[in-house]
């Protein structure tokens, strides 16, 4: 799934995102941060909304095996 079809990895390159990165988030297989979704609309007029949501956690993901009862 393409989420941007309008920018390009360089585009997200250019504010700071690594190659890498920038192709996973493009092509759908990485969600980005608050903070740099925030920053893609800010800077490049990509909208938070269409990047998909992260997974969510279940309480016991917050604890370490190690607190098991």
């Amino acid at each position: 799934m393409k989420v941007a079809p309008h920018i390009k990895a360089a585009d997200l390159q250019r504010l700071g995102v690594s190659k890498p990165y920038s192709h996973q988030l493009l092509a759908g297989g990485k969600t980005p941060s608050l903070v740099l979704a925030q920053k893609l609309e800010r800077e490049l007029g990509i909208p938070t909304s269409v990047w998909p949501l992260p997974p969510k956690r279940s309480a016991n993901d917050s604890q370490s095996q190690g607190e098991a009862a």
